[in-house]
Order: structure tokens, then sequence, then C-alpha cells
């Protein structure tokens, strides 16, 4: 079944990328004591990473252990669920054909409460989105993100997965495309993106500041779901893109943009030092033909886009 196809508003060249295995779960959870959620994505992605090690890992050192080199590798779920590698198609970049390099890890998180504070009684949820080979591995996977977020006040209440609406009982894993729900009639001409989240984008190999346009983010949801198809998804449709696809969105106007620089930063057990996580937060404005690009846009809503996405950064909303 194309089920990209099937959905209106998914612009033909595009309908490879939305052939994305893409399952959704939630942990409800309960404040014990009042808590500051706000910012914690990296930490509680540290803590994801180190119960996810120990359930796969055999030895008894795991998270000393490096996985490089290790005899079960090819068969252990943790490098592919949490530090993915592919191999390199050709030369560029200083590397040679075959060359293993880092891939985007198959999975996102955001938290979801009120202002990122809570009280005791409160209730929250995390949404976690696994995409591709990572969906067979979900039980092992829940089990450690709800394991880290017992590691905070938080008592869990459930754990429940989502799927779209009218989506089959038929034990088959949803596809990205059939997250798209229609364009409504508000977001024809006007639309106004929140990114939640820090988000660092390039440009011509230059980080972004403030300044973005329409055309950038289209550019960058587009590099990041062939990155996620082409390291996790079993089929090699990347689609294709023609220079009219683009010239459209060029016509996109911004009519307002408050953006604000942020700065966080992180302790990374694997690298022995603090990594910043950089990036802008705030809203943006845009007017223009937005219906032609509306399941681009919602499908960024759940990969999330940037650097950064599987410590809780690149999160945007449409409102």
């Amino acid at each position: 079944m194309n089920a990209a196809r099937e959905i209106r508003g998914i612009p033909e060249g595009t309908a490879p990328l939305f052939q994305l295995p893409a399952a959704c779960f939630v942990i409800g959870f309960t404040a014990e004591k009042s808590w500051h959620m706000a910012g914690r994505e990296a930490r509680y992605r540290g803590k994801l990473g180190a119960r996810l090690k120990h359930s796969c890992c055999p030895f008894l050192n795991d998270r000393e252990r490096p996985c490089t080199g290790c005899s079960l590798f090819a068969h252990c779920p943790y490098p592919p669920l949490f530090r993915p590698v592919i191999r390199s198609p050709r030369n560029g970049e200083g590397k040679e054909a075959g060359a293993e390099i880092s891939a985007p890890p198959p999975f996102v998180f955001s938290f979801c409460c009120d202002d990122g504070e809570m009280i005791p009684g409160q209730r929250g949820t995390i949404v976690i989105h696994l995409f591709g080979k990572a969906v067979p591995h979900a039980a092992v996977f829940m089990e450690a993100a709800a394991f880290a977020l017992s590691a905070w006040p938080l008592r869990i209440d459930h754990i429940d997965q989502r799927f779209p609406k009218d989506f089959p009982d038929s034990g088959e894993t949803p596809l990205l495309a059939h997250w798209i729900d229609p364009v409504s009639e508000r977001l024809r001409e006007r639309m106004v993106l929140r990114f939640v989240t820090p988000v660092r984008l390039t440009k011509e190999s230059r980080v972004v500041n403030t300044d973005i346009d329409f055309p950038l983010i289209l550019r960058t949801i587009i590099r990041r779901l062939r990155d996620l198809k082409r390291a996790h998804a079993m089929d090699g449709g990347l689609g294709s893109v023609d220079h009219g696809f683009y010239a459209e969105a060029e016509s996109v106007e911004t009519l307002e943009n408050r953006l604000v620089w942020v700065r966080r930063k992180r302790f990374s057990y694997r690298q022995k030092q603090s990594v910043y996580l950089d990036g802008f937060e705030g809203k943006v404005a845009f007017a223009g033909p937005l219906h032609s690009y509306y399941s681009l846009l919602r499908a960024g809503e759940l990969i999330h886009i940037g650097k950064g996405t599987s410590n809780g950064n690149g999160r945007f909303e449409i409102l």
C-alpha cells in the first residue's frame, strides 16, 4: 500500500520520504514533589542511553565498555538504537567509501507539561516516536525510557501506544504518511511556527543564528527525512525535488520573527566533557502558498529538525 499517495497534500516527489515506519508511545507520570522539567531533555537522554546499554549489554562493566570492536556488535540492539552508523557510499568530506559515519538516532521525544514547572500531584507526559528499524525493539526501548524517568521524583502511571486517527487495528506499524492530517483552512496562507526547544540549523556549512527563512526550514526537513530513511528504513526511496518546488517556497514571506538564541549544555560521559546545545527558540510567522508544504511541516513536527534531535532539540509546533 502506497500510503503517502493516499494522503492529500503530500507532494508527489516527496512521497517516498513518508514511507518511513513511525510508532508513537506515551509515558504518563505524576510529580511526587516540586520539579523543574524544562531544559532537562539532554539529561534525560543520557539516563535513557545508560539504561538502554545496561539492558542490552551482557558485560558487567557495560557503561565503560566501548561498543567498537565488541564481538556482539552486529547482534546487539543498542548501537542501531542509540549510536547508529552507516557506511559512506562515496568519497567526500575526508571519508573513504565504505567508512563508518554517524547516523541520526531513530527516535525523538518531547516533554509535555505546563511551563515545565511541576508541583506535587501534577501530571505530565513524555511522547516518544520511534522510526524505521527501531520499531521492532520498542519493548526494550520503552522499558529504558520509563526507567530513565523514574530516576527523578516522578511516578510512572502508564505506558501507551498511540495510533493515527482511523488507522486500522491490523497489528501493522503506521507509516509517517498516516500521521499527516488534512490541511486546515486556516493554514492555507498564514502560519506560525513555535520552536519549543533549541533549534540549530546550518546553511552553506555555517550555523544560522535567528535570521531564518522558509526555504531553509523546508530544506532542513527534507534533508532530515532522507537521513532517517537512509539509515533506518528498508527501502531506499529518497524522493526527488525539482527546482520549481523550492522556487515557490521562495515566495513565502516572513511576517514576524520573534526568535532568541539560547544556550544549554550537558555532560557527555562518552566524551568526558560538557557539550553545548545552542539554538534558537521562539515564534516565526509566515505568509504565502503554505498549503503546498503543510505535509512536510507536519512531518517536521514529528521528527524534529537540526542538530541534537535525540537530545530533545529541534522540536517545533504548527500553531
